[in-house]
This record gives structure tokens, C-alpha cells and sequence, in this order.
């Protein structure tokens, strides 16, 4: 719980600083690209680095499950704590844009090159098994 609560302080900390960048147009230019084609902005490796790694934190509905080691818990099934943490780090402007991301550019379903037979074609992966299972620190949220 110690180590835990370190990481979370280095996190807000973290967050904290990235929210007051997204607030200037000149902090937002490192998270999207103007897109000259289309006229729109498009998002940046730092945009996707940052949803990747706010990832664990906001759980974004898209997904809607956490992976703990090999399992997968589904978002209903985890402790309230936790759930009020994930919508504490999705109310910053960090989880904002890390949701929006998900949202805009994230595929439902996992895709995989070729098959078993040599094919190369795209495929949508099924999702495994999505059992209610809490385990390890979780449990203690």
C-alpha cells in the first residue's frame, strides 16, 4: 500500500504538470498535428504514448476491462475503490484526452495478421473469457 500510494503522488504530479500543458495551444501543439489534407488535427506519438499509459488508470469504456497479470476483470466486477479511482484520473484533462483517443481511434476488437492456415488476411480476434475474477492487491482497494 506505501509503494502504492508513492506511485499514485508521482502520477498526480505527473498529470498535473501534462493538464497545464493541455491547456495553452502551444502545450496542445505536442499532442496533435494539423492534418493538411482533411484540415483537421490529428494525434501525435506523445497522444498515443499518453493514452497508452494512462491506460491502467481510466479504463477506458471502449475496452471496459483491466488486465491483472492474466486475468481480465471487467470494469463492473472491480472493487468500488477502484472504480472511484479510474473516474478520478478520467476527470483530468489527461484521462479526457486518453478516453477521446480510445474512443476516436481504438478498435473494439483486437485484430491478427494471417491464421493457422498461412492466410495473411486481417482477423478480428475474440475476446477470451471474461470471468469476474479478483485477485492479488485488488482485493484490498
Amino acid at each position: 500500500p506505501e509503494f502504492a500510494m508513492k506511485q499514485r503522488e508521482v502520477l498526480h504530479k505527473a498529470v498535473s504538470r501534462l493538464d497545464k500543458m493541455l491547456e495553452s495551444k502551444e502545450g496542445s501543439k505536442v499532442f496533435f498535428t494539423s492534418d493538411a489534407e482533411g484540415g483537421g488535427r490529428r494525434p501525435t506519438l506523445a497522444a498515443i504514448a499518453l493514452a497508452a499509459l494512462m491506460y491502467p488508470v481510466t479504463c477506458p469504456p471502449e475496452i471496459n476491462q483491466v488486465i491483472y497479470g492474466k486475468t481480465i476483470i471487467p470494469f463492473k466486477s472491480l472493487p468500488k475503490g477502484y472504480q472511484q479511482e479510474i473516474a478520478h484520473w478520467r476527470s483530468t484533462r489527461c484521462g479526457k484526452l486518453s478516453l477521446d483517443l480510445y474512443k476516436k481511434y481504438r478498435l473494439s476488437t483486437p485484430l491478427r495478421m494471417g491464421d493457422s492456415s498461412g492466410n495473411g488476411a486481417v482477423q478480428r480476434v475474440k475476446a477470451p473469457s471474461q470471468q469476474p475474477l479478483v485477485s492479488g492487491c485488488l482485493k484490498d482497494c
